[in-house]
């Protein structure tokens, strides 16, 4: 896996460093400010002096985290961090951005799960791009697929679609490798929300949940998975269940 960190010092010196986990290599490459939205960065550090940019910067923070250099935990440059160094920064950094929006949802759970709702009636892909934002973003994904059960075009057959991505979500139709998949965990579908698979060491977790009588599953690999995250998401799912399908 790849963790890209962006470090902006001035708008024209936006230097990005990529952190491999499994061969704990570190490349660097510099860039422009134009250049941020072709790089799919896991977090972005900016000089604070560069005011005229915060509502620029700050949008990128729905998607990663985002701080100035002033807010950092060490006073060493980033230039001067090597692998382990910069890896332990972006977890400080990441870290305390997920907790944040874990409390942030929480505050806001009645908002939620009413925009969910709504979606989940009108509008069913938007509902997913929704919800596979609200996972990622309160789960630390670097990378986060769901599968869901869709109609096609006619509206009257039912298929497989997934939403996919890295930073923004991607609606794709299923293949037949997703059918295969829901049929293997067919019978895991039969709760709000279930932990199915997790390894911390290989940073993967597969869970099953269900709005209703429709099956969702969620494929994710993830730094981490704690107790309240897996509270917060059955919270949120709990809440667009039909009264009668709480459990």
């Amino acid at each position: 896996m790849e963790i890209r960190l962006g470090f902006l010092e001035n708008e024209n010196a936006l230097q990005i460093m990529t952190l491999d986990t499994e061969s704990h290599e570190l490349t660097r490459e510099k860039a422009d400010l134009a250049q941020l939205p072709k790089f799919e960065l896991n977090m972005l550090v900016y000089n604070q002096e560069l005011t005229h940019l915060d509502q620029k910067i700050g949008e990128q923070n729905k998607f990663l985290p985002v701080t100035t250099f002033d807010q950092l935990a060490t006073q060493t440059s980033p230039e001067e961090l090597e692998y382990d160094g910069l890896l332990n920064l972006y977890h400080s950094v990441a870290d305390r951005w997920v907790i944040k929006n874990n409390l942030n949802t929480i505050e806001n759970m009645v908002a939620v799960t009413t925009y969910l709702k709504g979606l989940w009636a009108k509008d069913r892909h938007s509902f997913f791009e929704e919800l596979w934002y609200l996972f990622k973003t309160n789960c630390k994904c670097s990378e986060l697929n769901i599968i869901f059960h869709d109609l096609q075009e006619n509206q009257e057959t039912l298929c497989y679609s997934q939403v996919k991505g890295t930073k923004l979500p991607n609606i794709q139709p299923g293949t037949s490798a997703e059918e295969a998949l829901m049929k293997d965990y067919t019978h895991d579908f039969n709760q709000v929300f279930n932990i199915t698979e997790y390894s911390a060491e290989k940073r993967q977790l597969v869970a099953c949940a269900k709005i209703d009588l429709s099956p969702i599953l969620f494929m994710a690999r993830v730094d981490q998975f704690t107790a309240l995250q897996e509270a917060l998401i059955h919270g949120v799912l709990k809440g667009l269940q039909k009264p009668s399908d709480q459990n």
